[in-house]
């Protein structure tokens, strides 16, 4: 991949994916490695809590075919978790002290941009319903699937090797399931104002999720190839694909659903949820 930057970035080392280790990732320089600490520490956070929330929706889920699915989705979130704070720990860097991190709450860590910050978490919301848990999983996953072939390709071997043997493959799991689950509720539903406008918060919030346009940093994680591609090329990777899913669904009501899409789109970061 070649980068177009704007601005000098020197640096004693060549990036390319998976060409860091622990080996000599002390030899990186500085501010290489507090991004990529931040963000296997935001990653860690992220999926623990994902996996943790699972627990709280439950009572949702309408029979025990589906508690069974979701308590699955809840084991390999936390299975991820753990991965990630293994990495952590060979740098050093403990899970509590990883949890401050991604909280915002260690100062060594504070010029990282806030757009890293992990996003309000709705586990446990009790105006939730099944359908938000649907859409959770079909939408927000969905955004995460292509932060997680992105890391599949960055320079940090040991988050590479997780990302594209492991991760990547079971998140596209959890989207499935969730694609599989709207278009039953699509048939089943009755109330499409409902459905419209939760769809619309979900839809929004995964846009918000890639963080906010290109910018200084951007160009920093594509040098380092901690993140070879853009939150604004994530997004709109994230927009054709959504688009693509839901081709698949053969409901009128998507008919309301794709505009919809397009009035979110074209409003700018943050899109009101």
């Amino acid at each position: 991949m070649q980068n177009n930057l704007k601005y000098d970035l020197p640096s004693k080392m060549s990036f390319s994916p998976g060409s860091v280790n622990y080996d000599n990732f002390k030899d990186t320089p500085e501010d290489y490695q507090t991004y990529m600490i931040r963000i296997l520490a935001v990653m860690a956070y992220a999926e623990n809590v994902g996996g943790t929330g699972i627990a709280l929706l439950f009572n949702l889920a309408p029979d025990v075919e589906r508690r069974y699915i979701i308590s699955q989705i809840g084991y390999e979130e936390i299975k991820h978790a753990r991965m990630v704070y293994r990495i952590l720990n060979r740098l050093g860097i403990s899970e509590n002290t990883s949890v401050q991190i991604a909280l915002g709450k260690t100062g060594e860590f504070n010029s990282v941009n806030n757009s890293l910050k992990p996003a309000e978490e709705t586990y446990g919301d009790e105006e939730n319903q099944w359908l938000d848990v649907v859409l959770n999983c079909f939408l927000m996953d969905g955004a995460g699937i292509h932060v997680i072939d992105n890391y599949a390709e960055c320079s940090f071997q040991p988050l590479l090797e997780i990302c594209r043997d492991i991760i990547s493959k079971e998140e596209k799991m959890h989207v499935g399931f969730g694609q599989h689950e709207f278009a039953k509720l699509l048939d089943e539903h009755d109330d499409t104002e409902l459905i419209l406008e939760r769809y619309k918060h979900w839809y929004s919030k995964s846009l918000n999720f890639f963080g906010p346009p290109d910018g200084r940093t951007a160009e920093k994680l594509s040098h380092y190839y901690i993140k070879p591609r853009t939150n604004d090329q994530l997004r709109k990777r994230h927009m054709k694909e959504i688009r693509h899913r839901l081709g698949k669904i053969s409901h009128k009501l998507t008919d309301y659903i794709l505009p919809l899409m397009e009035s979110i789109e074209s409003q700018t970061y943050p899109f009101p949820e």
